[in-house]
C-alpha cells in the first residue's frame, strides 16, 4: 500500500514539474527581455581598465533593444509611472556648452552631460527638455550654423569626469530650430565617441570641426553626412577656435596651439614664447572685434595648476607673459577649464575652473567673481558684449562686465 502511494506521489511530482515546466516556457516566450548584445562583456571590460572596443553599429542595436523592451513591458497602469516631482525646481545640472540664438538672443540651447539637450524660449526663464529618450543624454558641445539659424549639432561622450558613466555615440543634428535631432549613426568612429569641441565654419556653410579625445581632429563639409580627419594626434583637442578669415586655430593638449587654413588645410604652430615642455591642457579665446588679440591659460603636465597666462596683439605670432590668477582655483584644470574674452573689450577676461576669476586690464591683475556654482565649463557672450552666460556643474547663470557679483540663477 505504502509503494502504491509512493508510485502516485510519485507521479503528480512530475506531472507538477512538467505543468511549471510549460507555464514557465510560455512566460518566457511572451515575456523574454531581448538582452543587450555584449554589453555585460564591455561594460566589465571598461571597467577593468581593459580596451574594449564597440563594433560599429552595436550601440544602435543596444538602443533598439531597449526601446522594443519599453513598448512590451509597458503596462496599461503603473503606480511608478504616476510621480509628480515636487523640487526643488532650481537646480541644475552639469552644462558643459551653451548657445545663444544668433536669430533670437531670447532662445537659449544648453548641452548637459547626463540630461541631454535643453531649450528656452525667454531667455532662461523656463526651459524644456528636447527627447529625454535619446540613444545617449551625455551632451557635450554643441553649435550653430551661422548661415541656417535652424541648422544645429552636437556631440556626445564626455571624456573626463564622466561620473554619469553615459558613452557618447558621435554627432547628432537639427535642421528644424533644436525641436528635434536625428542621429548621425552611420558616420560613427570610435573617435567621435569622445568629443571635447564642435565647431562650424564662420566662411563654408555645412561644414563643422570635431575635437575629441584622442582621435585627432575632424570635418564634415556636407552638414554631418561624412566626416574625414584633417588632423591626426593622440593628444587631447580641448577647443576650436574659429574665424571670418577662413582660419582655423586648435588647443593641443602638451602640444600648444595649431593653426589650419580652411582650403588648403595647411597647419602652423603659434608656440612663440609657450613652455617646451611640462604642460597639458590648454583654454583660450579672442575678441570677436579685434581677433588679433588672444589670450590663453596653459597648465601643467598633471592639469592642477595654471603655469602661464599669455596674450598676444598679433593673432600668435608672439605671445607675452600677464599675471597669473592668483585668486583662481585650477585644482581640477584636466576636467573643468575656460577662458573667454569680452567680443568688445580686449582687456575684459573670465576664467574659470574650481571657481571664476576676472581682469578688467588685459591680465595685469586678477579677481574673483561671483561664485555660481564650482567647475566652469563654458562661457557665452551676448550680443551686447557685456552680458555673459555661464555653464558649470550647477547649471546655467547670468553675469555681466558691470558688476561681476551681479548674478542671475537661471536653472528655472
Amino acid at each position: 500500500m505504502n509503494l502504491k502511494k509512493l508510485g502516485i506521489g510519485f507521479l503528480i511530482a512530475i506531472l507538477n514539474g512538467l505543468l511549471i515546466w510549460a507555464i514557465t516556457q510560455d512566460n518566457e516566450g511572451s515575456n523574454k527581455i531581448e538582452n543587450h548584445p555584449g554589453w555585460m562583456e564591455f561594460y566589465l571590460d571598461l571597467k577593468s581598465g581593459g580596451t574594449a572596443i564597440i563594433p560599429q553599429g552595436l550601440v544602435a542595436s543596444w538602443y533598439k533593444a531597449d526601446q522594443q523592451n519599453a513598448l512590451r513591458f509597458k503596462k496599461a497602469y503603473n503606480s511608478l509611472e504616476n510621480i509628480k516631482e515636487i523640487g526643488p525646481f532650481n537646480v541644475g545640472g552639469r552644462t558643459r556648452s551653451i548657445i545663444i540664438d544668433h536669430s533670437n538672443p531670447n532662445k537659449l540651447i544648453t548641452a548637459g552631460i547626463s540630461g541631454g539637450i535643453w531649450v528656452s524660449e525667454n531667455s532662461g526663464q523656463s526651459w524644456k527638455v528636447v527627447n529625454d529618450t535619446a540613444p545617449t543624454l551625455s551632451a557635450t558641445s554643441i553649435t550653430q550654423s551661422p548661415f541656417d539659424p535652424n541648422m544645429f549639432y552636437y556631440g556626445t561622450g564626455e571624456p573626463m569626469g564622466n561620473s554619469a558613466d553615459l558613452g557618447g555615440m558621435g554627432l547628432f543634428r537639427s535642421t528644424d530650430g533644436a525641436k528635434s535631432f536625428e542621429h548621425l549613426q552611420h558616420n560613427m568612429t570610435i573617435a567621435l565617441n569622445e568629443i571635447w569641441d564642435v565647431e562650424h565654419s564662420l566662411v563654408f556653410d555645412s561644414t563643422i570641426y570635431v575635437g575629441t579625445d584622442g582621435g585627432g581632429l575632424w570635418r564634415s563639409k556636407n552638414a554631418g553626412e561624412s566626416f574625414e580627419r584633417i588632423y591626426s594626434t593622440g593628444r587631447k583637442i580641448h577647443e576650436i577656435k574659429v574665424f571670418e578669415d577662413s582660419t582655423i586655430i586648435i588647443a593641443e593638449a602638451g602640444a600648444g596651439l595649431v593653426k589650419i587654413h580652411e582650403a588648403t588645410l595647411y597647419n602652423e604652430r603659434l608656440n612663440n614664447n609657450w613652455p617646451t615642455s611640462g604642460y597639458s591642457r590648454i583654454t583660450f579665446d579672442y575678441c570677436k572685434s579685434f581677433p588679433q588679440v588672444m589670450f590663453a591659460h596653459v597648465a601643467n603636465s598633471s592639469n592642477t595648476q595654471i603655469i602661464k597666462s599669455l596674450k598676444t596683439s598679433n593673432g600668435g605670432q608672439t605671445w607675452n607673459e600677464t599675471a597669473l590668477p592668483t585668486r583662481g582655483r585650477y585644482d581640477f584644470a584636466w576636467y573643468c577649464l575656460k577662458l573667454s574674452v569680452s567680443p568688445i573689450d580686449t582687456n575684459f577676461v573670465f576664467s574659470g575652473s574650481v571657481n571664476a576669476v576676472y581682469t578688467k586690464n588685459g591680465g595685469a591683475s586678477w579677481f574673483e567673481a561671483g561664485d555660481s556654482h564650482a567647475d566652469y565649463h563654458e562661457v557665452k557672450w551676448y550680443p551686447n558684449g557685456t552680458d555673459f552666460l555661464v555653464g558649470n556643474d550647477g547649471g546655467v547663470y547670468k553675469y555681466t562686465t558691470k558688476d561681476l557679483n551681479l548674478l542671475e540663477d537661471l536653472n528655472n
